[in-house]
């Protein structure tokens, strides 16, 4: 009896021990399954050629009736795809953006939009360009109001030593040691002899 019992708790222990594997298994199985499908648009993210293709895709779907149209959208897939992977990309943008205005010409809503685009970032830039310009302005400014308080202070230092100092007192100064507190202390010293 007692080795009934015995075998009765080890196969409720293999039993619960299984179901946890299995459940395990089966979570890790979804896991992966959603990580791939994460990796997969990640890769879509980041591959230019999925990039080309899927446009190249949504220019058939758009323009199936018109031949020319299709053309001009898939050479300009092609240019995207080109920008993405030179590095001379703003000569590049402009190209596609040439391509791209050829595909809309015959839209007048989508030529409106862009147009208003274009408006919008010329005002922008020279907006930046202003407050860019402000900037440099005052910066010119405290500048200049820089070099008039030292030359002030350096023109009044100057007339005193040139005025009150004798020649001897002049080059004392000028082989002073180079730092701060003695120096302020050999000032201190000569002018002490005339006030």
């Amino acid at each position: 009896m007692n080795q009934n019992k015995f075998k009765e708790f080890i196969n409720t222990i293999l039993l619960v021990y299984f179901i946890i594997i299995l459940g395990l298994t089966i979570f890790t199985i979804r896991k992966h399954k959603v990580m791939d499908m994460d990796e997969k648009e990640h890769f879509y993210i980041m591959s230019p050629r999925m990039k080309y293709s899927s446009c190249k895709d949504s220019c058939l779907l758009k323009y199936n009736d018109d031949k020319d149209k299709m053309k001009v959208c898939k050479s300009y897939c092609k240019c995207k795809n080109k920008c993405n992977m030179s590095f001379s990309s703003k000569k590049c943008k402009k190209k596609c953006k040439e391509k791209k205005l050829n595909l809309y010409r015959d839209d007048e809503s989508k030529m409106e939009k862009i147009e208003i685009k274009d408006k919008l970032k010329k005002e922008r830039r020279e907006n930046k360009k202003k407050e860019k310009i402000k900037e440099m302005e005052k910066e010119r400014e405290l500048k200049e109001k820089e070099e008039e308080s030292q030359s002030k202070t350096k023109g009044y230092l100057n007339r005193i030593v040139n005025e009150y100092l004798s020649e001897e007192d002049k080059e004392n100064i000028v082989n002073m040691s180079k730092g701060t507190k003695k120096f302020t202390k050999d000032i201190k010293k000569t002018f002490s002899k005339y006030f």
